[in-house]
């Protein structure tokens, strides 16, 4: 029984601290914000509706609250858009936020957009990956 606790903490602690310090995707949107992509699942597969936690901070490393965020993406080389409607749900905590029903159904390269909406101004970053 102590084993499987110990395990669990050990499993625990080390999915925590690899999330808070690698993320799966990086970008910088068109005013300066720093975005950092978190993925439930990595490497990211296809055919996985999946969550991300999007953590955004200025130039200054202050995060930002308060978004409005919208996400749109699909592969241009194919031009076709993603076969899901991911949702940015909520704030989880101060600049993190979750988006929701992610999903790539194919192998290749990926780009997504997001339109991040504060205070009638409106900023956008794109970022692009492959996926194998």
């Amino acid at each position: 029984m102590i084993k499987k606790i110990i395990i669990s903490i050990f499993l625990f602690s080390t999915y925590a601290s690899s999330e808070s310090i690698h993320p799966v995707l990086e970008t910088v949107s068109q005013n300066g914000y720093i975005i950092k992509i978190f993925s439930e699942v990595t490497p990211i597969n296809i055919n996985v509706i999946h969550n991300w936690s999007i953590d955004i901070r200025d130039s200054k490393d202050n995060l930002i609250d308060d978004l409005i965020i919208t996400v749109n993406g699909g592969m241009p080389l194919h031009s076709h858009g993603l076969p899901t409607s991911p949702k940015v749900v909520n704030q989880s905590s101060t600049g993190s936020y979750k988006l929701e029903g992610i999903k790539f159904h194919m192998a290749g390269k990926w780009e997504i957009v997001m339109e991040l909406k504060k205070d009638n101004l409106i900023d956008v970053a794109k970022v692009s990956f492959n996926i194998r």
